[in-house]
């Protein structure tokens, strides 16, 4: 049976003799990074202070040598460039917290409630 709440996936598989449950994050608000526990949230609080910057959206990218890495998709206002906000990045986060792929993009889809539609 799978369970899935707002903040969490529960799996439970059960038999005649045992019962196991898995409890795991969902996708999108914490990121293992080479070890360390990296929040999307605080990434993207961030990404949202530069200047010029719309809207910001940080998910987790494959890496084969730190499991996962952040990456990000940027709405940009005009005169802005994807290295100055590189730059910014590296000064105001940690080495394992900056996103190694920034993405520009026209808009980043919304639900009618203003929440990211991630799965587009």
């Amino acid at each position: 049976m799978l369970v899935v709440t707002t903040n969490a996936v529960r799996s439970e598989w059960r038999s005649a003799r045992r019962w196991l449950a898995l409890l795991r994050r969902l996708p999108g608000e914490r990121l293992k990074v080479a070890g360390t526990r990296v929040s999307c949230a605080r990434i993207r609080d961030v990404l949202l202070r530069f200047p010029g910057m719309h809207d910001a959206e940080v998910f987790g990218m494959e890496d084969k040598a730190r499991g996962e890495v952040p990456a990000c998709r940027v709405v940009l206002g005009p005169g802005t460039s994807v290295g100055r906000l590189h730059g910014w990045c590296a000064a105001e986060l940690n080495p394992v917290e900056v996103p190694r792929s920034i993405e520009p993009v026209d808009h980043i889809p919304r639900s009618a409630t203003g929440k990211i539609m991630r799965w587009l």
